[in-house]
């Protein structure tokens, strides 16, 4: 670490504190995660490592890239390059009736996307997206991060732990106990990040994993056999949550058009099989116009 100076905390992300540091030999700024291990952190190291392994294969222009290794007793850093802020953070800056323009909005989702869709043909599950794991600089650049809870997933059906993923963004499946899963969770996380960056509330904000449940189903209305087979035999499910739908996806319009609603809602499909691909989403008619050439180019003045 003597090539590194360490500055302030400036984020925690899965299994780590980060903090600003400068790289000494080049004067750049860059993001030190520091890992700590302890005798009975076994789980907590694998999940590390997996971490490690992952962003040691990636290599994607919208994913943080991992710089350099530092290995101490009992504890690891982890040196990345340096971005501005997390998303969240600069939602919460915006002055009350301020939001993303529309060009910045449709720039923030396709590079998200992009990144998804590079991590899932990779057969890569994310599984934390949101935007506190969205970097950004002054620019209009942004860098999915954290792969802390990122999976290998195998292309036959298979068990994993439902434990994953942020309460806000977690897919409903998730939410009720399903342990096969696959990349679509991710797709469910996209479609609540972006709905969150155009209104700056979140779209489900739940207390608990029940009030959760139930957030999503006063929105969408409870998910039957005939819009998702199999969804009353999984664990979670209690045939009383017969809730109709009282709010409408439409109230989002105030910064989103109506192809961007239509996306929406393609991403935030009850029934896992039936959301669209990250790679759909890339093409989607929401995106008509928009050139991805200027996508690092863009200042929002």
């Amino acid at each position: 670490m003597e090539n590194y100076i360490k500055f302030n905390k400036i984020g925690e992300g899965s299994y780590g504190k980060v903090y600003k540091g400068l790289n000494k030999f080049n004067n750049e700024l860059v993001a030190i995660k520091k890992i700590r291990f302890h005798n009975d952190d076994e789980g907590y190291a694998s999940f590390a490592l997996r971490e490690i392994s992952l962003l040691l294969e990636i290599k994607h222009p919208n994913i943080v890239t991992l710089v350099d290794m530092v290995p101490k007793i009992n504890k690891l850093y982890l040196i990345f390059e340096y971005m501005l802020i997390d998303l969240k953070k600069y939602l919460k800056l915006l002055l009350e009736d301020e939001f993303i323009s529309q060009s910045l909005l449709r720039s923030y989702l396709y590079q998200i996307s992009s990144a998804v869709d590079y991590l899932h043909r990779s057969r890569i599950m994310h599984r934390d997206i949101k935007p506190r794991n969205m970097l950004i600089d002054d620019k209009g650049v942004l860098k999915v991060a954290d792969l802390g809870m990122a999976r290998v997933y195998k292309n036959t059906p298979h068990k994993y732990s439902p434990k994953i993923s942020t309460l806000y963004y977690k897919a409903p499946e998730l939410l009720l106990g399903q342990e096969t899963y696959d990349c679509s969770v991710d797709i469910w996380a996209i479609g609540c990040t972006f709905a969150e960056m155009a209104t700056k509330n979140v779209l489900f904000k739940g207390s608990s994993h029940i009030n959760q449940i139930l957030v999503i189903f006063r929105t969408l209305g409870a998910p039957t056999e005939d819009i998702w087979p199999g969804v009353t035999t999984l664990p979670h499910f209690l045939s009383e949550w017969e809730v109709e739908s009282t709010i409408e996806l439409t109230s989002l319009s105030g910064n989103i058009n109506d192809q961007g609603i239509d996306l929406i809602k393609k991403m935030i499909t009850y029934n896992p099989a039936s959301r669209i691909l990250a790679k759909d989403i890339l093409k989607h008619q929401y995106f008509d116009g928009f050139n991805p050439e200027a996508l690092y180019y863009y200042t929002e003045s």
